[in-house]
């Protein structure tokens, strides 16, 4: 009779290699787990030293925003002291040509009372400068005859029969204009004439003021005599200005003929 037969197959060879296949397959992926591990350590450090870098690169750049706008304001002060320094050279250079203009007046009006004197005293100019600068009184009582200062007096007093006179004189409250010591209502602040339409304005308002007193005149008057002066010595040039413009435009109107003028620099009690 015969019997079946039944094979046995020994796995434990195939187990091992299984197995080993399985540990080589474990130690693969924990060599590649670590290199991965270790490239994200990386790229973390990286990116960490990106964002320090970053961080580093903000405050140079706020620094550097801080310096500008210091260094601005250092540019704008220093423009601000340029402006302030060039506004005060500029109004120096302004007070030393009024000096220049103002002493130029000064010598025409001494001219102008010395030529007086010199014509009141029968003598000539320069010895009535040489009398006034060595105050030798002695040497002037010689020139003042009596009789022949009383004669000269006479004349002049029917001379001054001719003339109508207008004292005009500025005061410092507000450059007060005054005409023959009478307040009027117009006063010269350097903002009404600083520009060249309103100082017209100005000069029209002070002319039409005089000349309100010359149509007042009583008498036969055939000639005008106007004289300027100052009240007290706080009076601004610029108003002295103003009001001498004035005048010469009435006697460019009237006529170096009809309308004399002159000044007094010094001030009056």
């Amino acid at each position: 009779m015969g019997g079946k037969r039944r094979s046995i197959l020994d796995f434990t060879p195939l187990l091992d290699v299984v197995l080993l296949l399985l540990f080589a397959f474990m130690l693969m992926m924990t060599a590649q787990g670590e290199k991965q591990q270790q490239a994200v350590e990386a790229y973390k450090e990286q990116t960490q030293e990106a964002v320090d870098q970053s961080s580093d690169a903000k405050e140079q750049v706020t620094k550097l925003t801080a310096e500008q706008v210091a260094l601005q304001e250092s540019i704008d002060a220093l423009n601000e002291e340029k402006a302030e320094l060039e506004s005060k050279l500029d109004n120096l250079t302004k007070e030393n040509e009024a000096l220049n203009c103002a002493n130029d007046q000064e010598r025409e009006s001494l001219d102008q009372v010395i030529g007086g004197l010199a014509q009141f005293l029968g003598t000539n100019e320069q010895q009535i400068k040489s009398l006034l600068e060595d105050g030798d009184q002695s040497a002037l009582e010689e020139l003042t005859d009596t009789k022949e200062a009383a004669a000269m007096l006479h004349r002049y007093k029917a001379l001054s029969q001719q003339f109508y006179f207008i004292d005009v004189m500025l005061a410092t409250e507000g450059n007060r204009l005054y005409i023959n010591n009478e307040a009027t209502t117009l006063g010269i602040g350097y903002d009404e004439i600083n520009e060249h339409s309103a100082r017209v304005q100005k000069i029209d308002a002070i002319k039409d003021e005089i000349e309100a007193v010359i149509r007042s005149r009583q008498g036969g008057s055939a000639m005008i005599f106007i004289t300027l002066s100052v009240k007290d010595a706080d009076v601004y040039q610029y108003a002295w200005d103003a009001v001498w413009d004035a005048i010469g435009e009435l006697q460019e109107k009237y006529g170096t003929e009809k309308l004399f003028r002159t000044y007094i620099r010094w001030t009056v009690d």
